[in-house]
Order: structure tokens, then sequence, then C-alpha cells
């Protein structure tokens, strides 16, 4: 089994929506660079995922998002704000976010997860998506972390000058509280 946390999450924003050619071709390149990372174990959006169709010749798999021409993209968009499942996994309600699941190596730890992070939000930092927004384990720990050494630290300037307030009080001389 594996983790079911060891993933980063990646909303890109398009407007009107994220059924335009330009966006797509843009967010396959973005796509792309991040699955050639060195932590990515894969990634999952509507650009490479398939919809498994059952005939009596057996199981094949089709994709589900067609924008190899302006119609094939149109039926696409009908298909997947009608199918329920296919509409929330990959895209909003509103179809301007478009959804890729970035996999990361199993049990990554911090400092390859801040380097993994780092080389994502430069792919996006030069990318040009009107905005996007991250969330997941990696960024997660990163921020979680920084806040804990800055409050780490708060708090232990903070014991300091208390203990030395404390021992000013309580013995009214400055070698009381330089000594100790």
């Amino acid at each position: 089994f594996e983790n079911d946390n060891d993933y980063l999450l990646l909303a890109l924003h398009n407007t009107p929506n994220v059924f335009d050619s330009a966006f797509l071709e843009r967010s396959a390149r973005i796509q792309t660079l991040i699955d050639s990372l060195e932590n990515v174990v894969g990634t999952i959006s509507l650009l490479n995922a398939s919809e498994p169709i059952v005939s009596p010749f057996g199981i094949r798999l089709r994709p589900i998002l067609d924008w190899s021409s302006p119609a094939g993209l149109q039926d696409s968009d009908l298909k997947i704000r009608q199918n329920e499942s296919l509409s929330t996994v990959f895209v909003n309600r509103s179809a301007d976010y478009h959804l890729i699941q970035i996999r990361n190596k199993q049990g990554i730890s911090k400092e390859e997860g801040d380097e993994l992070y780092g080389q994502i939000l430069h792919i996006l930092e030069e990318s040009p998506v009107d905005s996007f927004h991250l969330a997941g384990k990696i960024r997660a720990q990163k921020e979680f972390v920084a806040l804990m050494q800055d409050e780490f630290g708060f708090f232990l300037r903070f014991s300091f000058l208390l203990i030395a307030f404390v021992l000013w009080l309580l013995f009214r001389h400055w070698w009381t509280v330089v000594v100790p």
C-alpha cells in the first residue's frame, strides 16, 4: 500500500473556461515539465485521463478530452460538464480551473520535498498561466516547519526577557540578572 498524502494538487486558472486549446497546450507543456522532475512519479489530469469503454470485444481506454479539433473540444466540454464524476474531479463547477494531481516519490524527505516544491514553483512562475493554486503535503510541510521555527524563535526570546525581568524583580540588582 502507498501513502495517501504523497501528492500535490495544482489548479491552473483560465478565463472564461479551461476548454480553450491554447490554454490546454500551455497546461500540457507545464504537465510535461513537472512530469520530468526527479521526485515526481507521475501526473493525472484531464489531459491524460481516459475512461474505460466496455464492449463485446473487450475493454479499451478512450481519452476523456479530445482537443485535436474545435468540434472535439466542444463535444468534450459538453460531455465533461454533464458528467458529475468528471466535472467535479478535473475542473471546478464554473470550469475556469483545471486540476493536475502530481504524485511525488513515496516517503519524500523534507529537503527533497522543499526542492521539488521550489522546482514546481519555478516552472509555474515561468509559465504564461493566469494564476494557480497549490495544495499538498510538501507545501504544508514547508509552511508548517517555517511557522514552527518562527514561533520557537519568538517564544525563546520572550522567555529570556521574562526570566530576566523576574530575576530583576526578585533581587533588584543587575548582577543577579546577568550571573544566572
